[in-house]
């Protein structure tokens, strides 16, 4: 599987953003590689004879230390950012890590791979929102310097401006995002995987009087070769009994070296992040199966407390599993079958439910046709032997499928999915309500070059709003918002406003 990248190398451009050296590493990082130095030092007689006689054996040893000194800070420096074969098999994971994992760069663009033809690709999911302090702030990551960049919308201003977060930092990644809450203050979290050693890097927007963003990344360590997957246990949840009624955030990546499964959380009693990533401490071992895509989480107040979602780097199949409370711990891997490629959606049609809460899973097959499936929470689907049945939703399609859940005024529940042609990037659409898929998709008659991003949320009136976004072919943001219906058609209800951004967009090869 060959990979597009279509950011070039970061230069300064006329009213653009100036290029950053990624290759020159932080203050920190320069202070923990000083850490891991030794510095060695020699004792001689200052007696004439004495300094006669060792400076020539001085000098042989300083030499065989240099020599040593050498290796060992190559070897360490090759450790944090190994090169990789050609034919190792986490090339093309993540299209935007190619400054990392693609030795040639330049060449990734559509004409050279692919086989030359566009259709051949799936836009994977770049762009990210959340709502806070009265104001819709929508996330990307530039295409020139590599900065992820926010859009604040309080009032859909007509001459936006794209600000920068914490500059002069650097990503392989596009940022995710989750809004939460701890002890009455409400929380915008940002992660994404850093330029450097593909470390994963998180801020925070605080909300009220006297907030607004950290004034530093934290870096949670790993490194990472995939997006940030993360899912919130909401507050009250059995799990959480112990550490207080605050909500929980957790953390899904893919590991460089492994391939496979790693997790960290929030610990709510330190207002900290755990300061490993666990690799095997759950039973069975979380770290079980080697996935060519990010992770989709849902997480929930009851069992079960999580499910994932991955697709195999050997089959491409889809696979899930399950935590429990009761007995605490995680299900074996089911195996669902099916051929996907891009990263796997999930969504909870009723998530606030306590139980029978509705799951359902989306991707996109090798073929362009979107399958899906839906499991009910319970022992059934704790059992290694619950396996739903794969549906075909047809179409032929070049993106992940981006899902919404929406509630009307009329109390009318619907999931939206919106995904992007194979030939020509058009958006189209489809909706899923009293339980079951309303037949064919709607054209929504434009075209992308980003996957596309559907979302909702509540405004401070209490009132649900359902947005649209997606990455054209000039690297402009476009947005679509409205006050939510139960409509089935949205047609009518896109007025289209480009944002400008000049941002990346993602792409992978089949």
């Amino acid at each position: 599987m060959e990979v597009i990248n279509d950011n070039s190398p970061p230069e300064v451009v006329a009213g653009g953003a100036p290029r950053f050296d990624e290759k020159q590493p932080s203050k920190e990082l320069i202070t923990n590689q000083k850490r891991n130095c030794s510095t060695f030092w020699a004792g001689w007689s200052h007696k004439r004879r004495g300094i006669t006689l060792a400076v020539p054996i001085i000098l042989i040893i300083l030499i065989i230390v240099g020599s040593i000194v050498g290796r060992a800070v190559t070897s360490s420096k090759s450790t944090d950012n190994p090169a990789l074969a050609d034919d190792d098999p986490r090339w093309g994971l993540n299209p935007d890590f190619n400054e990392t994992l693609n030795p040639n760069p330049s060449t990734n663009n559509s004409q050279s791979i692919c086989n030359g033809d566009p259709r051949n690709q799936i836009r994977r999911q770049v762009l990210s929102a959340e709502y806070i302090d009265n104001k819709l702030m929508l996330f990307g990551r530039n295409k020139e310097d590599n900065g992820i960049y926010y859009l604040s919308l309080p009032s859909m201003p007509s001459s936006p401006v794209w600000e920068r977060l914490l500059a002069p930092e650097t990503f392989l990644s596009p940022p995710t995002t989750m809004t939460w809450d701890f002890n009455g203050t409400r929380r915008l979290s940002l992660f994404a995987v850093s330029s450097h050693l593909s470390n994963v890097l998180t801020a925070s927007y605080f909300s009220g009087k006297g907030g607004g963003w950290e004034q530093k990344w934290t870096n949670l360590g790993a490194t990472s070769i995939s997006t940030v997957s993360l899912c919130k246990i909401p507050g009250g949840s059995r799990f959480l009994e112990h550490e207080g009624p605050a909500e929980r955030i957790d953390q899904y990546i893919i590991e460089s070296n492994t391939r496979d499964l790693a997790h960290k959380i929030w610990v709510q009693k330190t207002d900290s992040y755990l300061e490993f990533w666990d690799r095997g401490m759950v039973n069975p071992p979380l770290s079980s199966v080697v996935s060519k895509s990010a992770s989709a989480i849902i997480c929930g107040r009851e069992s079960p407390l999580a499910s994932i979602l991955v697709y195999s780097n050997e089959t491409d199949t889809v696979k899930l599993r399950h935590s429990s409370v009761d007995p605490m711990g995680w299900t074996d891997w089911v195996d669902l079958g099916g051929r996907f490629v891009g990263d796997p959606v999930a969504s909870v049609y009723n998530p606030e439910a306590d139980s029978e809460r509705e799951f359902h899973f989306l991707g996109t097959g090798v073929n362009g046709r979107i399958n899906t499936f839906k499991w009910v929470n319970g022992t059934d689907a704790l059992s290694n032997k619950y396996k739903p049945n794969l549906f075909d939703l047809e179409g032929d399609f070049g993106s992940v499928p981006s899902v919404v859940v929406t509630v009307s005024k009329n109390k009318q529940r619907q999931m939206h999915v919106v995904a992007a042609r194979r030939n020509d990037g058009g958006l189209m659409h489809k909706v899923y309500q009293n339980g079951g898929w309303i037949e064919g998709w709607e054209d929504l008659e434009v075209k992308a070059k980003s996957a596309p991003f559907v979302f909702g949320w509540l405004d401070g009136g209490s009132r649900n709003h359902t947005g649209l976004a997606y990455i054209d072919h000039d690297d402009e943001l476009m947005f679509a918002s409205w006050e939510t219906v139960d409509d089935l058609s949205w047609k009518g209800l896109l007025k289209w406003t480009k944002f400008g951004g000049n941002l990346s967009a993602e792409s992978v090869c089949l």
